[in-house]
């Protein structure tokens, strides 16, 4: 009897496997459909009475395989696994933070290369990748100034310069609407973050006029006017910055420090405005 029972519960199993691994190559099949835009096959499943656990999981199958959200998310666990990785080696001084810097830069400039790479041959469903790589390109480079001082301001600026050139470019290139949203905002957030509240005003000046010009541009995307009005907004909050420390230096220079203020750069940084 107990003998029986042994064999009456594998063959259960290989059952549940056989199952399970029908299920896997169909899922398969319509994920291989969507990507070269042939029909997808019939699934037997799907005609299972409703409220079958079976026709259950054959809707969720089709969900994920429309929606591609556990292939971005897988992605992007990867992306920040691997960027965690070398932020604690750097942390617990398995490597220099001077190579852990340069990793980092060598590592968010991969990403944005790799996306580009991916857009022009067609793979827009990654589109994780450049969001990544511009975003913690910010990251390295205010880290790199504010918590190792292994950078000045203005190599700091410059990086956030570059992040938000290269990735405006191929946001606008390729019409991606949320490359170019994180293109603007993650620079500029982060130019307002690099040695505040002394900030090198005429290197974050040109970023955000930089900003300015890629958020109009980015109109012709579609259903972007925000992104120019809220670029706008931090402009203002920038020049008001700008502006008194600058009255307050020229009021009393004693009591103002005129290193990375830049007095001189205002009035032509404005008419460029």
């Amino acid at each position: 009897h107990e003998s029986r029972s042994v064999d009456a519960r594998l063959a259960e199993v290989l059952q549940a496997v056989h199952e399970l691994t029908r299920r896997i190559d169909e899922f398969d099949a319509r994920v291989g459909a969507l990507e070269v835009g042939a029909p997808r096959p019939p699934s037997p499943v799907a005609a299972a009475p409703p409220g079958e656990p079976v026709a259950s999981a054959a809707v969720m199958m089709s969900w994920v395989g429309h929606s591609r959200v556990l292939q971005r998310i897988a992605m992007v666990s990867f992306v920040l696994v691997l960027a965690l990785v070398l932020r604690t080696l750097t942390d617990s001084r398995w490597i220099g933070a001077n190579v852990g810097v340069a990793l980092g830069i060598v590592y968010s400039g991969v990403l944005l290369a790799l996306g580009a790479w991916l857009l022009a041959h067609g793979r827009r469903g990654l589109g994780v990748l450049r969001l990544c790589g511009a975003i913690l390109l910010c990251s390295v480079a205010v880290e790199a100034h504010g918590r190792f001082g292994l950078i000045s301001a203005n190599t700091a600026n410059w990086i956030l310069i570059t992040d938000l050139l290269i990735a405006g470019a191929i946001g606008l290139r390729f019409r991606m609407g949320s490359i170019v949203s994180i293109a603007v905002l993650a620079p500029g957030i982060a130019a307002l973050t690099v040695g505040f509240p002394n900030l090198q005003f005429p290197l974050a000046a040109a970023l955000f006029l930089f900003a300015n010009v890629i958020a109009c541009l980015a109109r012709r995307v579609g259903r972007l006017q925000w992104l120019a009005w809220t670029t706008v907004t931090v402009t203002v909050c920038f020049w008001f910055l700008w502006s008194l420390k600058a009255r307050v230096h020229l009021l009393r220079p004693e009591s103002m420090p005129s290193v990375g203020l830049g007095v001189t750069w205002f009035l032509p940084w404005l008419a460029a405005f």
